[in-house]
């Protein structure tokens, strides 16, 4: 009698803590699935928003290294033609040429050919200069 009813009385607490337990394990791993997800969203939307920046800032650097291409570009033409053996003055080639002898140098000493700052293949032309032959 008592007994037994005690027994069940036990099982059934068992039962109520078990479901209850898993109730609970249940709740909290939606909370951590739902707050797993905002985090990624919002981690991933945060680095969206900056590969944009980082493109943006990309795109910029390229125009720019365009731009700077085709200004060289036409500096080496200018350089040509006012160095060229068809320049009737060579004003414009001392000029242009002034401070970037040191491409056309040939001794190692005062060449700066190897630098690559100075853009010497630009000014490719100011050899006439100092080369006796193409006057």
């Amino acid at each position: 009698g008592k007994e037994d009813r005690n027994i069940i009385s036990a099982q059934t607490n068992v039962r109520d803590w078990v479901v209850q337990s898993q109730v609970i394990v249940s709740v909290l791993s939606i909370v951590v699935g739902v707050v797993t997800c905002i985090v990624l969203v919002l981690a991933l939307g945060d680095n969206a928003l900056h590969a944009d920046k980082r493109n943006d800032s990309s795109n910029e650097q390229s125009n720019h290294y365009s731009t700077n291409q085709q200004e060289m570009l036409q500096l080496a033409e200018q350089v040509t033609i006012a160095c060229g053996v068809s320049s009737s003055s060579m004003s414009t080639c001392k000029e242009l040429c002034h401070n970037h002898m040191c491409c056309v140098e040939q001794d190692d000493e005062y060449s700066c050919k190897s630098d690559v700052t100075k853009d010497c293949a630009v000014y490719a032309g100011c050899v006439a200069l100092i080369d006796d032959n193409l006057w």
